[in-house]
């Protein structure tokens, strides 16, 4: 029995996410939220055809609504050059640490790529 709940102890453990590695991509200033930088977690990216499925990071030096940073798993179509947020969650302290201050798994709309973000997309679609 004992072997049995060390193994059930062990797939627990394997299964829970790791820790996420976040690489900085890039930083600017919004009047709102003041200086924001930008992480992937370049470990994340999951690759299906064009397809690029990846954990994102944003910080800001000022609170909005009460979150430091918000984390996203985007989904991209680098033939089409759209996104789509799969998973949204905004957090009380940087880098997604202190509370969850809001929760969305829920799918947002397809939507092109911003023609200021390209840069960046062709970087997850590189991978």
């Amino acid at each position: 029995m004992k072997r049995y709940s060390l193994l059930a102890l062990f797939l627990v453990v394997m299964s829970m996410p790791a820790q996420a590695e976040w690489t900085k991509v890039g930083s600017g200033d919004a009047p709102e939220l003041g200086q924001r930088t930008f992480y992937i977690d370049f470990a994340s990216i999951e690759k299906s055809g064009m397809q690029r499925k990846v954990l994102e990071l944003m910080d800001f030096s000022v609170a909005f609504n009460g979150a430091r940073s918000i984390k996203t798993l985007g989904e991209f179509d680098c033939k089409n050059n759209t996104v789509r947020i799969l998973t949204f969650t905004a957090y009380s302290e940087n880098m997604s640490r202190g509370k969850i201050i809001y929760d969305d798994p829920k799918p947002r709309k397809i939507e092109r790529i911003a023609d200021d973000k390209i840069e960046f997309a062709r970087l997850i679609c590189s991978r």
